[in-house]
């Protein structure tokens, strides 16, 4: 239930920029910043206190949270608890649903790649340290791969 509700406020959270922007949401962060980003700022992220972040913040305290233990020159735009074992770092998506795309990274505190928002559904190991999943007519895709250890990039895409 948790990972819905954080996929449907994400979800309304991208509309709502959308549709107040008025232009296309494009903010995705390029997979190769992603992984310089994870290596670069590794000990920051190891001890990010997600536990101590409150609850139900809005995006500008959220956003206040991120800059005051990661730094204004974060490329995270939301911290979200898939469960005990995944804390999942945003960072930007494009397009409008259904043909949008949302990349990030995340870390797993057993280091096994997860499906994040398809979870329940195995990951194919395709090359040494990428593992994928496709649903049957290819509009629901997740590409994860592994930055360290404990730590994976990933692109969702919905066609």
């Amino acid at each position: 239930m948790k990972r819905r509700v954080g996929f449907i406020q994400m979800s309304v959270l991208c509309a709502v920029l959308l549709f107040g922007c008025g232009t296309p949401l494009n903010d995705r962060v390029p997979q190769n910043e992603i992984f310089d980003y994870v290596n670069a700022n590794y000990e920051l992220l190891e001890a990010f206190p997600y536990d101590e972040m409150p609850k139900g913040l809005q995006l500008e305290e959220q956003e206040e949270y991120l800059h005051k233990y990661l730094g204004s020159e974060t490329i995270v735009k939301g911290v979200y608890s898939y469960n005990d074992n995944i804390l999942d770092f945003y960072c930007g998506g494009s397009g409008l649903s259904p043909a949008s795309t949302y990349v990030g990274f995340y870390r797993s505190n057993d280091d096994t790649p997860f499906a994040l928002i398809f979870d329940g559904h195995e990951l194919e190991e395709t090359k040494p340290g990428v593992f994928e999943w496709r649903n049957e007519d290819g509009t629901h895709h997740i590409r994860t791969e592994r930055i360290r250890k404990n730590w994976f990039a990933y692109d969702i895409k919905y066609h």
